[in-house]
């Protein structure tokens, strides 16, 4: 399950993250706001988890928070406090400079992970991306940015790169995930280059937690039926 955040507004109603996170960024408050997010996940997956319910969460991490020194060790206490191992979190970065491997970003990435959290290369959009360096990345999964999986559907040499890109990922014990699922075709589409996970409206749009526990209740009453 990904954590998003939506803002209750009080004048504007129900605002989306576009509409709120630039200013958030500006005004130096999205330290902030990622531990609120965390610690929510936290204790919902608690929360699933007291019920029979064993989920992983994922959740976004600006570029502008691996510069903390403290990032990773805060990061962890708040999980534990939770009762939960860090590997249950997979924390989404965005593509950026990854030829110097000492770089702080980098460093902060690498250091996450030593404290068990998993990392996520979000909006990889393949024909963008060094495959000189692809073996160095202290990544555990890669999204595959919607725009690029539009172009593999379309183009031949485009479907072979991102099949190429998925088994290189492999071969490295790096997951593969594919967002912008919205159709059987394209879900079939990846079944045959063997992508791991999907994302996307036909998969499920973005719910509230009480909608998650009542379909896995009702999951877990049709295995019971039929045994």
């Amino acid at each position: 399950a990904e954590a998003l955040v939506r803002w209750h507004h009080p004048v504007h109603g129900l605002m989306g993250p576009l509409e709120f996170l630039p200013e958030t960024e500006a005004f130096g408050l999205m330290g902030k706001l990622s531990e609120y997010v965390l610690k929510e996940a936290a204790q919902q997956l608690g929360t699933w988890k007291n019920n029979g319910i064993h989920l992983n969460a994922c959740i976004n991490l600006a570029s502008s928070q691996l510069g903390d020194p403290m990032l990773a060790s805060r990061y962890a206490e708040i999980v534990k406090d939770a009762g939960l191992e860090c590997g249950s979190f997979t924390f989404e970065v965005i593509e950026q400079d990854l030829t110097d491997q000492d770089a702080p970003h980098v460093q902060m990435i690498r250091s996450l992970r030593e404290q068990g959290f998993r990392i996520c290369l979000d909006d990889f959009r393949v024909a963008s991306s060094s495959l000189s360096t692809f073996e160095q990345l202290p990544f555990d999964e890669i999204k595959i940015h919607a725009s690029a999986l539009r172009r593999a559907q379309k183009d031949s040499v485009s479907l072979t790169v991102l099949a190429a890109v998925t088994g290189l990922a492999h071969n490295l014990g790096i997951s593969v995930c594919a967002e912008g699922v919205e159709d059987q075709v394209t879900f079939e589409f990846l079944k045959t280059i063997e992508c791991d996970k999907m994302q996307g409206f036909l998969i499920s749009e973005a719910v509230i937690p009480s909608i998650i526990r009542r379909v896995y209740s009702a999951k877990e009453a049709t295995e019971d039926e039929v045994a």
